[in-house]
């Protein structure tokens, strides 16, 4: 408590998602976001900075049992490469590269994140798209509890456009979760031919998000 109460005084904290800086010294803190209920938060923090009557161990306090369940409380989330994984391809820099002669199938899956009731948008980000054949599909889905459950999809045809391989290419995805908690949401990125693909990155925003769902913890405190 005291410590706590020492580093609000005296230190100003802020998100290293958002800070557009690479700090190689703290790369494994971009592994996963199931690690982020073990740590303060910048918003989190913004409250206590402000709230001094307010006792951070209630505050922060996460059940054992749902430790590694993260839900985001800030939207749009970019979610980097880093915080996903693939099956056809390979990891490259801030970017899932699928190669020309990877096989068809998951090219991108991620990041198992707790996600809440509500109306979400998807947008991938690709620097490159480049079919092998005439044309190529890419079909993007929202599915959670491992896969078990799925919120919806869209499929994406593509024609062999050389302007593709260059330019930035955005994919975008709406759908609706109507589970309060739904645990290990992802999303899923599938190829059913042969194609030169870079993935940058996954924008999730909410949509009509009000203002009292933006912070569970807070409207708790508040008995919203």
């Amino acid at each position: 408590m005291e410590s706590i109460q020492v580093l609000l005084d005296n230190f100003i904290i802020s998100d290293i998602y958002y800070l557009n800086v690479y700090y190689p010294k703290y790369l494994n803190g971009f592994n996963s976001y199931g690690d982020n209920n073990t740590r303060i938060m910048q918003r989190a923090w913004e409250y206590l900075s402000t709230h001094r009557n307010v006792n951070p161990a209630e505050f922060l306090h996460v059940p054992r049992d749902k430790i590694r369940q993260y839900a985001p409380v800030i939207f749009p989330l970019k979610i980097g490469t880093e915080q996903l994984h693939t099956k056809t391809g390979f990891h490259f820099g801030k970017s899932i590269v699928i190669p020309y002669d990877a096989p068809p199938g998951v090219a991108c899956f991620g990041p198992y994140i707790t996600l809440g009731q509500g109306s979400y948008a998807a947008r991938v980000s690709l620097s490159a798209l480049y079919p092998e054949d005439e044309q190529c599909t890419i079909k993007i889905s929202a599915t959670g509890e491992e896969g078990k459950i799925t919120l919806g999809s869209r499929e994406y045809n593509f024609d062999k456009v050389e302007s593709y391989s260059h330019e930035l290419v955005y994919l975008d995805f709406e759908f609706e979760n109507t589970y309060e908690n739904l645990i290990e949401f992802e999303i899923v990125i599938e190829t059913f031919s042969k194609v030169d693909l870079s993935i940058d990155y996954i924008l999730l925003s909410k949509l009509e998000n009000k203002a009292k769902n933006n912070f569970p913890l807070l409207n708790k405190l508040l008995k919203i």
